[in-house]
């Protein structure tokens, strides 16, 4: 259930206290400031962490970073144990942290072009590709972790700031696309979606608007299947065309948010429950 040392390694040892990882040298200098931004962020929560940067090379690409050893792929570990629920619930918790106390830098302010940018009121530093197989469980103390802080391979640009919906999107998208069996991951949907999203108001108070989030998965989606076409991953691809009208409906009919995920745009029914005035937390059956 770890992680495969060849999907983010290069050329170290596994009792190294550090691993390397090889990036675009035209995007390394952002990835180095929001990885360190973002341990320095998760130093000070207790909803995430994010491995230390070690050292970088912006010649050759290179980024030195802390290893963080026993990790689990979310995307493993949420059909491995009866734990998803409250897990996906602080992986809400901790995406809405990033959101609301990440700033740009004067020196890297790059925005998305538009529709990806959205609205002024939701731009935000965005991780660029939050999903299952870049977020893991750390075995010893259960705790998330958020690995590879740059723009998903599918998005035609390089950015830190975006909307909300960017990330929100990435996730929610792959808690249906990226799961080892999608008809179970299907029946689990609804459920894994709202609790997640219901981490996010808990932490950030902003109710999520469901028209912009689907207009998300529909532009997102859309990318990520020309890479998909482009690469010739067919099952995967076919996959991403079949949810497509089901994202693009949606948006488009908001009668549709419920029929087809079980969520009312207007009342959210979660099945986590949190409530800030309470210490104790419940699962409600």
């Amino acid at each position: 259930m770890v992680i495969p040392q060849e999907s983010y390694m290069l050329a170290d040892k596994a009792s190294s206290p550090y691993y390397v990882k090889h990036v675009d040298p035209s995007r390394i200098a952002m990835e180095f400031y929001l990885t360190n931004q973002a341990n320095q962020l998760s130093r000070r929560t207790n909803w995430f962490y994010t491995p230390e940067v070690m050292d970088w090379d912006s010649v050759s690409g290179l980024l030195k970073l802390e290893r963080i050893n026993g990790l689990i792929p979310l995307s493993i570990y949420i059909n491995n144990t009866h734990q998803d629920l409250e897990l996906l619930w602080k992986v809400g918790r901790a995406l809405g942290t990033i959101h609301l106390q990440m700033k740009p830098s004067s020196k890297i302010k790059s925005i998305a072009p538009k529709p990806w940018c959205g609205r002024p009121e939701d731009q935000v530093i965005v991780h660029g590709d939050f999903n299952t197989t870049n977020i893991g469980c750390r075995s010893t103390d259960k705790r998330i972790i958020i690995l590879d802080w740059s723009n998903g391979p599918a998005l035609p640009f390089q950015c830190c700031i975006a909307s909300r919906y960017l990330d929100l999107a990435h996730f929610v998208r792959s808690l249906l696309l990226q799961q080892s069996c999608m008809i179970k991951a299907m029946q689990r949907y609804p459920d894994r979606m709202n609790v997640f999203l219901q981490g996010y108001c808990d932490q950030t108070g902003i109710v999520v608007d469901f028209t912009k989030l689907f207009t998300f998965l529909v532009l997102l989606n859309h990318a990520i299947m020309k890479k998909q076409w482009r690469q010739r991953k067919i099952i995967s691809f076919i996959q991403s065309c079949l949810v497509q009208p089901l994202f693009a409906v949606s948006r488009i009919n908001k009668k549709w948010h419920k029929k087809l995920f079980c969520v009312d745009p207007k009342q959210m029914h979660y099945s986590y429950i949190h409530s800030r005035n309470e210490k104790n937390r419940r699962i409600t059956t």
